[in-house]
């Protein structure tokens, strides 16, 4: 399988006081008032880090689904990842420097923290009725000192909560779970079953979004129906549906459907195996960087039917991260995190949770990561109404607009 391009990931979420939609889903109105898109300005240095984000997004998406996944429905936010090890990264030094930057896409650390600010500033201000939140944390065992150049650029760049907790008290790991459910909505109420009272930190990421759709499904449209499993079995499930004008696009592997969100600032496209082909195709052969532009999607009456759907996942990624280049950062004997902690450390373990719902009136997703560090001492002719059946497995990504960053890509097969 080839390996992809890299991401940068965001997360959002649609707070509730939406007023009313029209019933084509042209304008949207807030408050009283109609809503315009804002767009996200980016520096060349800036758009090279999305390039780079996206990369990194598509390259964990293909190893968690070969390695981890075990061909059930799944999602993860890279962005989220991308963050958290955006934070390690300025404690790191020498090879594991080197090799964090080449998994992440990029050796201009100064601009990877920037870019994350950036993102952090202004992806909740596009869209009155989406909410983003992204936080960010370092717990710090009392038994252990970070570096205080590491503390300031985690607070200046991730704007990240920085605290010492005694790691021997059953409180730290409450401390620590709680801080994770308040900033995913409680969608993930915790991410450490355990705390292992010789950790010296735990870096934290979570992301939170609720998008309501544009065009809402009507749900008395929702119908149980068939939906072929990618063995070839079928099973019912609940699928919405309406025929509306929507951004469509076919090519010789799959059709692809783009559903905004709110004011159109984000959206989620989904991509849909055409017949003879797979998702395994769709991972092959999107095209990493351009993907979002090298999609060629046209306005156009569809037929849409898609699930109701809710996946949950939970991965350990110290197995993808270190076959992706960063080895040495969970080797006691060979990390060098000399700008992070007083005493040497290395990486434990990095989990990474994730949740999304979709329905009738949009969507609702949230992502965590944890970082442990450890002591070391030890286009087609288009008829003039399509449709776009997803009764089959399909791959989707959800998406800034302006700058095509990608915050979650997820796979949905039916189990």
């Amino acid at each position: 399988m080839r390996t992809f391009t890299r991401f940068m990931m965001v997360a959002l979420m649609l707070c509730p006081f939406l007023t009313s939609c029209n019933s084509e889903g042209e304008d949207l109105i807030y408050d009283g008032e109609l809503i315009e898109r804002k767009d996200i300005v980016l520096t060349r240095s800036e758009q090279e880090m999305v390039t780079n984000s996206n990369a990194f997004a598509f390259n964990l998406f293909e190893k968690v689904r070969d390695d981890l996944a075990e061909g059930k429905s799944f999602m993860i936010s890279p962005l989220s990842v991308t963050y958290a090890l955006g934070m390690l990264n300025n404690g790191a030094d020498g090879q594991t420097k080197e090799e964090i930057c080449k998994v992440l896409g990029t050796d201009d650390v100064e601009s990877m923290n920037a870019f994350c600010r950036k993102m952090i500033d202004e992806s909740g201000k596009l869209d009155p009725s989406t909410k983003l939140s992204i936080a960010n944390a370092v717990e710090v065992n009392q038994n252990y000192k970070l570096y205080e150049e590491f503390i300031k650029t985690t607070k200046d760049y991730y704007d990240a909560q920085v605290e010492n907790l005694d790691f021997s008290s059953p409180s730290a790991l409450k401390h620590i779970n709680d801080w994770c459910a308040n900033h995913t909505n409680n969608l993930i109420p915790t991410i450490l079953e355990s705390l292992d009272p010789a950790s010296a930190a735990v870096l934290l990421n979570a992301i939170y979004f609720k998008g309501v759709w544009t065009k809402k499904f009507d749900k008395k449209d929702t119908k149980s129906e068939k939906f072929t499993l990618a063995s070839g079995k079928e099973k019912k499930v609940e699928l919405m549906h309406q025929e509306k004008d929507f951004e469509y696009g076919s090519n010789g592997i799959c059709q692809i459907l783009r559903l905004p969100y709110g004011n159109r600032a984000y959206n989620m496209t989904i991509l849909l195996p055409n017949e003879g082909k797979t998702t395994d195709d769709i991972v092959e052969s999107i095209q990493n960087e351009n993907w979002y532009t090298e999609l060629k999607l046209y306005g156009n009456k569809v037929d849409v039917k898609i699930p109701r759907f809710k996946t949950e996942s939970r991965f350990r990624l110290e197995r993808v991260l270190s076959s992706m280049g960063m080895s040495s950062a969970f080797d006691g004997n060979a990390s060098d995190f000399s700008k992070f902690c007083t005493t040497p450390t290395y990486i434990s373990q990095v989990i990474h949770k994730s949740f999304i719902e979709t329905n009738e009136e949009g969507t609702e997703a949230a992502a965590a990561t944890a970082i442990t560090a450890l002591s070391a001492a030890g286009p087609t002719v288009v008829p003039q109404v399509l449709e776009f059946h997803a009764d089959h497995p399909f791959v989707y990504i959800i998406s800034e607009v302006s700058t095509n960053t990608i915050f979650f890509i997820g796979e949905y097969n039916g189990e």
